[in-house]
């Protein structure tokens, strides 16, 4: 059986993720990272309620460009 890339699995340019880090990730790094061909991820523990977390998913998808991804731990 045949292994799927990195990139083919995540949809992305580059074989790299960006490491979620807690505090500093956010959503404009991670847009710039989308832009840039990779996948950027986010801790969910960056967002104390709830609603900022649905709202930062909002923005990243509305963001979402061919040959980047993005997403939480």
């Amino acid at each position: 059986m045949e292994k799927a890339s990195l990139t083919s699995l995540l949809g992305i340019k580059h074989p790299i993720i960006m490491a979620p880090m807690f505090l500093v990730s956010n959503t404009k790094m991670v847009i710039e990272g989308m832009k840039s061909g990779v996948a950027g991820c986010i801790p969910a523990l960056n967002y104390r309620t709830l609603e900022e977390l649905r709202a930062s998913i909002i923005e990243l998808k509305q963001a979402k460009v061919e040959g980047g991804s993005f997403g939480y731990n």
